[in-house]
This record gives C-alpha cells, sequence and structure tokens, in this order.
C-alpha cells in the first residue's frame, strides 16, 4: 500500500445488492455481541471497530485480547495497537494467518479497504456467523495516489466471499485416473452451472469498469460488436481510444470486426 495512496470504494460497489448485504450480515454479526456492552458498529470502517472486534473475541473465548481501561481513546493509533493485537491473538488461538493477495496485517492497520474486510469475512467464516454471507461478491476498489504532481487513478478488483460448492464439487469419480484429464474449458462446459457462475462474475467485472463512464451490460454477448471491449480496455489499460478509431454504432458484421481488431 503507497504511503499517499487514498483508497474508495466504487461507486458500482456501493450500490451492489450482494454488497451491501455482506456489509450488513458483518455489522450484524459483530453488533450481537457487543451491544450489551453498550457498544454498536455503524460503519465497519470506524476506528472503534478494533475495540468491537477485540470485544467479540473476548465473548466468544472468555480470554482478554486488550487490557480494561487501556487504549479507551478513539485514535488512529490506538485503533492501529488494538488491532494488532487482534490479528496476534486470531493467530495464536485460531491459527489464521495473513494470506498474501487477500489480507495482511500491514494492510488492516493502514485500513486498507479490500484488506480489512477480506479479515472480517475470513473471520466470520471462521467463528460460523450465523448471519448470512452472500457469495461471490466482489469490490471494486479505487485508488487515488499523487505522483510527481499528478493524481493516478487506478481501480482494482477483488473478492471478498467465496464461491458455492457444487454438487459436482463434492463427487468423487468411480475412475481415479480418468484416461483423458479434463481441462478447465470441458469442465464448463460439462457443468452449465459453473458457466453460468463464472458469466455473473464476469459481468460484474465488466460492469464495475464501465460504470465509470456510465455505461453498462446487459449481457457479456454485448461485447460482441467490440465497442464495450475497447471501452473496457481503454478503462484498465488507463487508455483513450479516438473515435474515429472505431465504429460506436456499428451496422454491419463488417464493423464489429473491424471493432475486434482495436486491439
Amino acid at each position: 500500500m503507497a504511503d499517499n495512496a487514498v483508497y474508495e470504494i466504487h461507486e458500482a460497489s456501493k450500490a451492489d445488492v450482494q454488497f451491501r448485504r455482506l456489509m450488513q450480515s458483518l455489522k450484524q454479526w459483530i453488533n450481537s455481541y457487543i451491544n450489551q456492552d453498550m457498544l454498536v458498529v455503524r460503519d465497519l470502517f470506524e476506528l472503534t471497530v478494533g475495540t468491537a472486534l477485540a470485544t467479540l473475541l473476548e465473548k466468544i473465548t472468555g480470554q482478554e485480547v486488550v487490557e480494561k481501561g487501556s487504549l479507551v481513546a478513539v485514535t488512529l493509533k490506538n485503533y492501529q495497537l488494538i488491532m494488532g493485537l487482534v490479528v496476534q491473538f486470531v493467530d495464536r488461538h485460531f491459527g489464521m494467518s495473513q494470506v498474501e493477495g487477500r489480507w495482511t496485517l500491514k494492510g488492516v492497520l493502514a485500513q486498507d479497504i479490500s484488506s480489512l474486510l477480506c479479515f472480517l469475512v475470513d473471520l466470520a467464516t471462521l467463528l460460523k456467523c450465523p448471519f448470512p454471507l452472500p457469495p461471490n461478491v466482489l469490490i471494486a476498489i479505487i485508488q487515488k495516489q499523487v505522483i510527481d504532481g499528478t493524481e493516478k487513478t487506478r481501480t482494482t478488483v477483488h473478492k471478498l466471499t467465496q464461491d458455492i460448492p457444487t454438487v459436482e464439487d463434492s463427487v468423487v469419480a468411480s475412475d481415479a485416473t480418468p484416461a483423458v484429464a479434463m481441462d478447465a474449458f470441458d469442465v464448463l462446459v460439462d457443468s452449465p452451472q459453473k458457466f453460468k457462475e463464472l458469466s455473473e462474475l464476469l459481468l460484474g467485472f465488466v460492469n464495475m469498469h464501465l460504470a465509470m463512464v456510465n455505461i453498462q451490460a446487459n449481457d457479456l454477448s454485448m461485447l460482441d460488436d467490440g465497442v464495450h471491449a475497447i471501452i473496457l480496455i481503454g478503462i484498465l489499460a488507463n487508455l483513450f481510444v479516438p473515435l474515429s478509431k472505431y465504429h460506436l454504432i456499428p451496422s454491419t458484421e463488417a464493423h464489429k470486426v473491424s471493432n475486434r481488431l482495436v486491439f
């Protein structure tokens, strides 16, 4: 995480129903343990969330995470100290260690949005949170950073919750050594459900980025004419493709083919 970087949740993610449900479930889960202590979490990114998590863990394990009466001031420094103790406690008692590329202690202490949320999701899953955690939830994070006097913006997508295991995942083939190993495409062809799930993930990824220019694709087939694909690649690569380089409203198959060959 860059020192001068500012991270924000993309508006498309804020509006995503599944993301909002996940946030609500996490808050309900935490508050169900701390409300007797006259504590309440209204925002998972507020500085008091560390104290709330410490209280939750103490209720579940019966062991003290933070010494009573210490670190009561609501400051960034105290948040970092408490969250550090929380992460150490979880690692020591439950064996839940940081996962590079998902969440790290450094990211949690720096209030990196994706790192903190992934930590909360993993903790809630480990402790069998009774509130529903929607599967396949993605979040788009906008990173703004000033480099050489110029603000640079970059958008990254992170997966907060995992897939729901399907029946196919739990079935053990009777022949442990198939004659021909199936590749990823074979699996997709043989499992319409997996194909549907992958399509939904890809469509969500596409729309998270296209939302930056107020465009939405209702179906992946809309990328067939090349227009949405050109705009998407331009956003991802921070490039502007002049309108003269492609057909904004392709009316023939030749126009579509021409659009596909822009990159």
